[in-house]
């Protein structure tokens, strides 16, 4: 495997990083299942990258944050970008998505979406 998204965390993350070929790369971007452990550098044999990416590391000011949805939001609206796997919840649902969410029930997008967006049947 060349590259592992790891979302669920304590759970998972050392699996992942048994799995992932030398040289591959671990990509830890959640805690479903809580905060990971801390990994041993002996993990890492085969020069194996483990790397935890922060939304706040990519997108510094407002001006940018505006600019990179226009483009998501663009992408989807012209089809270049498909979310194949969604469920989509309306936003007086939200603490219904947050248990999804913390209880690992989700697989793939969960969307909150205001007023007529189509939404997914609890």
């Amino acid at each position: 495997v060349d590259v592992v998204y790891d979302g669920v965390g304590k759970a998972t993350l050392m699996k992942s990083l048994q799995v992932v070929r030398p040289r591959g790369t671990v990509v830890s971007f959640g805690a479903a299942s809580g905060v990971p452990d801390p990994v041993p550098i002996t993990a890492l044999t085969g020069s194996k990258f483990l790397t935890r990416p922060s939304l706040a590391e990519h997108i510094h000011t407002r001006a940018e944050l505006e600019r990179r949805s226009k483009d998501i939001f663009g992408w989807m609206a012209s089809g270049q970008l498909r979310l194949d796997r969604a469920t989509r919840l309306l936003l007086e649902k939200a603490a219904e998505a947050h248990r999804r969410l913390e209880s690992g029930q989700t697989v793939g997008k969960l969307l909150l979406g205001i007023g007529d967006v189509p939404a997914d049947e609890l």
